[in-house]
């Protein structure tokens, strides 16, 4: 790889994926089934975006000095 004039011979692609460990079984979804016979798809995909929040770390800015409110 060159890069602004100067080869890399020891460049690699780098994995940007988030790989989860296979071992972890996700949890089961209870599907709803509506009085007409129709699943419930509005509600299975809140719960799955729900799921999904619960799933990811929340991180903060450290305030500076000057940043205080």
């Amino acid at each position: 790889m060159w890069y602004e004039g100067t080869r890399y011979a020891d460049a690699t692609v780098v994995d940007l994926s988030r790989p989860y460990d296979h071992r972890v079984k996700p949890e089961p979804v209870a599907l709803t089934v509506e009085p007409d016979g129709q699943l419930a798809f509005l509600e299975l995909a809140e719960r799955k975006r729900q799921a999904q929040w619960t799933n990811e770390e929340i991180s903060y800015a450290k305030a500076k000095d000057g940043d205080s409110k």
